[in-house]
């Protein structure tokens, strides 16, 4: 399936963002948090960068369709907005345990 392509700033930012360490990867949510931990799902990451860190609450754990609707990527027209079926693949990759966030990197910067 073919994807619209995004914005090129924000893409890179995302690729650069999920490439740089910074971030633990995490399964199932947009963001979990445990024993103080913070772990990411990649779309949790795009998340933060469309927020500039400052989208998420205490109760913001939830999964990527909970937060996605709370206004970090649908509802909005700019080029932070993901379709549901492209944040349906990019989080069964995520969550496959078999792409790490520099595999999941790789292929947003081929494929969108």
């Amino acid at each position: 399936m073919a994807y619209k392509k995004l914005d090129p700033e924000f893409k890179a930012k995302w690729v650069k963002a999920l490439r740089s360490g910074r971030y633990k990867q995490g399964t199932s949510r947009l963001r979990t948090k445990t024993g103080g931990e913070i772990r990411y799902c990649c779309l949790g990451v795009a998340y933060n960068i469309a927020t500039n860190g400052s989208g998420w609450t205490e109760g913001s754990f939830g999964t990527y369709y909970t937060a996605s609707r709370q206004g970090a990527y649908l509802g909005r027209t700019d080029p932070f907005t993901l379709p549901d079926s492209l944040q349906g693949k990019l989080a069964g990759m995520n969550d496959s345990g078999s792409w790490d966030f520099k595999r999941i990197a790789d292929w947003i910067e081929k494929n969108l």
